[in-house]
């Protein structure tokens, strides 16, 4: 049971314990509201006091079984399936599991069958790749978001405001995690931040969303090219392993199609039937789509060759940044308080 609140603790943490629970095989009602004075509630609490069980309708989901896929729709996902059980996917994953996140973990005998992969990686190697980045390279990031019409609203106090050096760290992250997954061979990567990384660097989010575009800065691994020139890498928040495998089917889905392929997925929060009205937490990007003209279904396969993994290209040791007292209210995105 929870409050169906943005604002205040519940929701989310109902939705994990949810997930969490399926996963495991345990039966369980759910149950929740505003303010736990309306019909819906009471009635459904009623229920289940008597009954020991709940359960809700659910006319808006279709079963797959009954619904015709068109001809050409099976065709091309039969062909990413088919390259995926070929060619493999590494997902590559900062500190797995560390937010206590049962269901964000796919088990891997399930995962494997699909022809994708974790490469377990450490959030340390992240924060000591971002310390290894030079001004330089950070400041050719910032450069780019600034020319492409992004706008920083900058303050001075880092406990409240948003500063540029918070920028500047988040840039240098940026390019660490470009490299790594160029190292690994990673197609999609998650970065946790919340635990581990909260303490030492600015928040991930724009990270994270420049990650997921087409259009981002470049960056060059050790052989000196730049690492997946106009394609994202894909980047699935808090680790959450089942949005990565989403993603990675998003993106190729969107590919095969012709269509643009960024994307992002995170909580969907909705407090009650409004037209056209709801509330979404939005990653921060720079989004930038292009018109893409239709093309034989299987051409895009060719396009998502990845070259073998690349030398590490951090160079040599800088000092660390100052410690980072900063939490997640300095982030560029819509603020709405995290519900945990």
């Amino acid at each position: 049971m929870a409050n169906w609140s943005g604002t205040w603790p519940g929701l989310v943490g109902m939705l994990n314990l949810n997930g969490s629970l399926t996963k495991a095989g345990v039966p369980y009602s759910t149950l929740w509201s505003e303010n736990f004075e309306d019909d819906f509630f009471l009635s459904g609490l009623k229920t289940w006091l008597a009954k020991g069980t709940l359960k809700h309708r659910t006319p808006h989901v279709t079963p797959l079984a009954k619904t015709k896929v068109p001809a050409a729709a099976t065709k091309t996902a039969a062909a990413i399936a088919a390259d995926l059980r070929t060619r493999k996917s590494i997902m590559g994953v900062f500190d797995e599991g560390c937010m206590g996140m049962y269901n964000a973990i796919i088990p891997d005998e399930l995962l494997f069958p699909t022809g994708v992969f974790k490469e377990r990686l450490s959030q340390s190697a992240l924060y000591y790749g971002a310390t290894q980045v030079t001004d330089a390279e950070a400041d050719a990031v910032f450069a780019w978001y600034v020319k492409k019409g992004l706008t920083f609203h900058f303050g001075t106090d880092p406990e409240t405001e948003l500063t540029k050096e918070q920028v500047i760290w988040q840039c240098k992250t940026y390019v660490a995690a470009c490299r790594i997954a160029d190292e690994y061979g990673c197609e999609t990567i998650g970065i946790q931040y919340q635990q581990g990384l909260k303490d030492l660097l600015p928040a991930s989010d724009l990270v994270e969303g420049t990650l997921n575009n087409s259009d981002r800065p470049p960056v060059k691994n050790a052989a000196g090219k730049v690492i997946r020139r106009g394609q994202p890498i894909t980047h699935f928040n808090e680790v959450d392993e089942c949005a990565g495998l989403d993603g990675l089917f998003t993106n190729r889905v969107h590919a095969a199609l012709g269509q643009p392929v960024e994307n992002t997925l995170h909580d969907l929060r909705w407090g009650r039937l409004r037209p056209l009205r709801h509330h979404r937490r939005l990653r921060v990007g720079v989004p930038h789509f292009r018109q893409r003209s239709a093309r034989p279904p299987h051409r895009w396969l060719e396009r998502l060759r990845f070259p073998p993994p690349a030398q590490h290209v951090f160079p040599p040791r800088r000092r660390h940044p100052p410690r980072h007292r900063q939490t997640r209210r300095n982030r560029l995105e819509p603020r709405l308080r995290r519900p945990r």
